[in-house]
C-alpha cells in the first residue's frame, strides 16, 4: 500500500497513476479489485476493518441501564413491598426521634446561651434549614450506612433498589431530598406499588424482611 501523495491538484507519481483510483476515507490509491463499494464510495479493506472494529468498541462501552422499569420488579421482590402500615411506623418512629434530637440541641443551647443570643439565633435560622440540619443527616447516614433508620429496623423494613439488593448513596441522597417535594406525602395514596415519590423518582423500594415465603434479604 502507498501512502497519500497530497491534493489531487498535484501530479501523481508513476507508480500511484498506474493505480486505479483512490480510497474515499483514506485517500491511498488502490487498484479496483482491492477496493470495495460501500454508500456509492470506494473504500479499501483496510478502512472498512477500521470502521467496524470502532463499531463494535462503541456497544461495547454504551452504558446499560441495571434498573428496570417499575412494571418490570421482579414478581418475588413486589411481595415483599413493605405495607402501608408499616411505612406509617417508620414515620411516626423516625420523626418523633428528629423531633427529640432538635429538642436536645435547641435545649442545650438554651442553658449554654444568654436569653438574647438564644433568641436571636432561633429567629434567623429559616425552617428549611433545620431539614438540612437534622433531617437529611439521620436518613442518608443511616440508610446509606445500614440500609435502614430507626423505624425501619423496629418493623424489619429496609431501602433496597430495584432488584433488591443495596442501593447507593447517590440514591439515598435523592431519596431523602425528594422529601422537600411539598405535599409528597400524599404520593402514598395514588403511588403504584406502595411507592411514594421518594422511592420511585431515585429508583428505590422499601421492602420487609419479615414477609412470609421469601427469601431474607443479605445484609450489607
Amino acid at each position: 500500500m502507498l501512502g497519500n501523495h497530497g491534493n489531487a491538484s498535484q501530479p501523481l507519481c508513476y507508480d500511484c497513476s498506474n493505480k486505479d483510483a483512490r480510497c474515499a476515507i483514506c485517500t491511498d490509491f488502490f487498484r479496483l479489485g482491492e477496493l470495495i463499494k460501500e454508500d456509492n464510495s470506494l473504500i479499501c479493506r483496510a478502512c472498512i476493518e477500521k470502521k467496524e472494529s470502532q463499531g463494535k468498541a462503541g456497544e461495547a462501552t454504551e452504558p446499560e441501564d441495571t434498573l428496570p422499569a417499575p412494571d418490570a420488579i421482579d414478581p418475588q421482590i413486589r411481595l415483599r413491598v413493605a405495607d402501608t402500615y408499616q411505612r406509617f411506623l417508620n414515620f411516626i418512629i423516625d420523626t418523633a426521634l428528629i423531633f427529640m434530637a432538635e429538642f436536645l440541641t435547641f435545649f442545650i443551647l438554651a442553658m449554654t446561651m444568654s436569653e438574647a443570643a438564644y433568641t436571636g439565633l432561633t429567629k434567623s435560622i429559616p425552617g428549611i434549614a433545620y431539614f438540612f440540619i437534622f433531617h437529611l443527616p439521620y436518613y442518608v447516614i443511616m440508610e446509606s450506612t445500614f440500609g435502614q433508620t430507626v423505624g425501619k429496623m423496629c418493623t424489619g423494613t429496609r431501602v433496597v433498589n430495584r432488584a433488591a439488593s443495596r442501593a447507593g448513596f447517590d440514591q439515598i441522597l435523592g431519596r431523602t431530598l425528594c422529601r422537600l417535594i411539598p405535599f409528597e406525602f400524599l404520593s402514598a395514596f395514588f403511588g403504584r406499588e406502595k411507592m411514594m415519590w421518594h422511592d420511585s423518582l431515585p429508583k428505590t423500594l422499601v421492602i420487609s424482611e419479615r414477609c412470609a415465603n421469601s427469601n431474607k434479604l443479605e445484609k450489607p
